[in-house]
């Protein structure tokens, strides 16, 4: 009874529907010619262009800019990453990780121990602890206040949706990516931050560090060294010559400032306001 809301109605129902799927997939009764390209797609989508583009570079950090329509529909994507809203997100990552990182106000920081990291700080979380402030010019967003205040439905509806016309892309192309994507930010919440793991290109006030499988595997959030070194720019990588952010070509296709970035592409940018 002392769970958030959050991990009773996104991060359990996800996991189980995630195991259930597994189990009819092993035992052959679910099965789709097209499920590694659900999979994929959902992917990317999802961890990609939603959370790791949408929710931080685009909406934490400001760090490229893009239209208006853009814009909402990265933050719909991110919705599905089973993360919490937008607002949310931003709120989360301004207003307590990098002012605060790896202090006892960073809620997922190592230093409250690796379970709390990676997922404890979820079950204990309270609305009380956010500082919304931070996100006041999302709040001023229709589109973005409305996924935040609809959070829920809109995640679900789009899986049920999903479902009623195509089951197979539901859980192949929703369900499991969604599932993927809470366990990848969450071991960038965790390992990124652990002093005996990864390496560093600069040195910080804080322990973040940069792990390689989570800087190719995680779109680019594993270059988490790099970011908290230089939180306006949308390239994490790029700093040694094996650091590469799989998000810039992904960027390259949406951004309305390319004219800007061929000239300083490490430059444009602003960091939102704390």
């Amino acid at each position: 009874e002392n769970f958030s809301p959050h991990v009773w109605l996104v991060t359990l129902p996800a996991h189980l529907l995630a195991l259930g799927t597994t189990f009819f997939v092993f035992n052959g009764n679910l099965y789709s010619t097209f499920w590694w390209a659900y999979f994929l797609v959902g992917w990317v989508i999802i961890s990609g262009y939603g959370v790791a583009i949408g929710f931080h570079r685009l909406l934490s950090h400001n760090s490229f800019k893009t239209t208006k329509l853009v814009r909402w529909t990265l933050a719909f994507f991110g919705c599905l990453g089973g993360q919490g809203s937008p607002i949310f997100w931003a709120a989360l990552h301004r207003g307590l990780h990098h002012p605060y990182s790896d202090t006892q106000k960073d809620l997922h920081s190592p230093i409250h121990g690796w379970f709390n990291s990676y997922f404890g700080w979820q079950v204990a979380f309270r609305p009380e602890q956010l500082p919304f402030r931070a996100a006041l010019d999302l709040q001023r967003d229709k589109g973005l206040l409305f996924l935040h205040r609809n959070y829920y439905f809109v995640l679900w509806g789009t899986v049920l949706f999903a479902a009623i016309f195509n089951l197979e892309l539901a859980v192949f192309g929703l369900i499991l990516p969604m599932v993927l994507a809470i366990h990848t930010e969450n071991a960038v919440n965790l390992f990124c931050h652990v002093p005996q793991i990864g390496y560093r290109n600069f040195t910080l006030s804080d322990h973040s560090r940069n792990v390689w499988w989570l800087g190719y595997f995680g779109f680019g959030q594993g270059w988490h060294n790099n970011h908290h070194a230089h939180p306006e720019r949308s390239n994490y990588g790029h700093v040694r010559w094996f650091e590469w952010d799989p998000t810039s070509p992904l960027i390259a296709l949406i951004r309305s400032d390319r004219t800007k970035m061929l000239n300083s592409p490490e430059k444009a940018g602003t960091h939102a306001p704390l």
